[in-house]
């Protein structure tokens, strides 16, 4: 019996010591192992949008190139542009864009070929308007 007395204490602690080894790693590891929250469905992500600060969509005016008489001129080009009503003049070298106010009374609007717009009035009466520096000239058709 005294030989089994001497044996026990030894076994007894080794496992002290397995158990004191094993709760030093679990605490020393336990903020590194995924918790139940973790595991669980798939967390939302939010992506903002950001602000676009260039134009998506825009269409020349008058595509008709028969007979030049399309939208696009020597300085701009005449076109509807995304994020305005109605029609918009952009110049080439800047960028920069000018809506185009259609007068009163007129019965219809047409592009030239060039910065110029026609626009027709009751009586033949015809205003070419010029984009580039904003001249409007009148005329009508002589008889």
């Amino acid at each position: 019996m005294v030989r089994h007395a001497l044996i026990r204490p030894a076994r007894t602690g080794r496992a002290a010591l397995a158990f004191v080894a094993s709760a030093a790693l679990t605490a020393a590891l336990g903020p590194l192992a995924p918790s139940a929250a973790a595991v669980g469905a798939p967390q939302e992500t939010v992506v903002p949008a950001t602000p676009r600060d260039t134009y998506t969509s825009a269409s020349l005016y008058s595509t008709s190139t028969y007979g030049g008489h399309d939208g696009a001129g020597a300085e701009g080009v005449f076109h509807r542009l995304e994020g305005h009503s109605g029609l918009v003049w952009t110049r080439y070298a800047d960028g920069r864009s000018v809506p185009v106010t259609q007068p009163e009374g007129v019965l219809g609007t047409w592009a030239t070929g060039s910065d110029v717009l026609a626009y027709r009035y009751e009586g033949g009466r015809v205003d070419l308007w010029n984009a580039a520096d904003g001249t409007t000239h009148t005329g009508s058709p002589s008889a």
